[in-house]
């Protein structure tokens, strides 16, 4: 996922200095915003982790809820901060009309893809938690790099939608992301040993 970040960057400098410059204001952001499902995600692979060394596949499943409803409030409160807020944070990054103005339409692409990033890092963290990386990992990749490049290059670039193409690539690769990590641990979940 960073390096599919670092490519559209490359990318998107390709269209020139207030794309480039509006990108990196709103992808700060975005990056700030994504530190708390992040770290959500990793207090989650550690508690499926535990509870599955435990033998507890109810503490797995109470880890994953648990870590779905605080990501998706968190992620909701972002998306609406992003969406109320988006002129305010870029005017604390720059006061050149043309950059402020991309990077505001850019911000709220990063709003529509607060719940898509929550869930698709929570999923990739509870799978971790319960030793399952190879089949997450090459999902992770076909979502990114085969759905969200090709289709981002293609709008941004070959057809004229310029970063707004490219993000719209993005959220559609994370979306494919969230779908696909989601199926996979409602797969792993539900082959556990059922409650008793």
């Amino acid at each position: 996922e960073g390096g599919l970040f670092i490519v559209t960057a490359l990318l998107i400098a390709r269209l020139g200095e207030v794309p480039a410059a509006a990108h990196q204001i709103a992808i700060n952001v975005a990056a700030l915003c994504f530190m708390v499902p992040m770290g959500l995600a990793e207090a989650t692979t550690v508690r499926v982790g535990h509870a599955l060394g435990a033998g507890d596949p109810h503490g797995v499943r109470r880890a994953v809820r648990a870590g779905y409803v605080i990501v998706l409030a968190t992620q909701a409160l972002s998306g609406l901060v992003l969406l109320l807020g988006h002129d305010a944070i870029v005017a604390v990054y720059t006061r050149d009309a043309a950059v402020a103005a991309l990077a505001s339409v850019l911000l709220l692409y990063a709003a529509a893809f607060q719940f898509p990033d929550g869930i698709q890092v929570m999923a990739a963290g509870a799978l971790r938690g319960l030793r399952d990386t190879r089949v997450p990992m090459f999902l992770a990749a076909a979502s990114y790099w085969g759905l969200g490049m090709s289709l981002g290059a293609w709008l941004g670039l070959y057809r004229g939608g310029g970063a707004p193409g490219m993000w719209a690539g993005l959220i559609v690769g994370l979306v494919a992301a969230a779908v696909l990590m989601g199926a996979r641990l409602a797969t792993r979940l539900h082959r556990l040993p059922p409650p008793v």
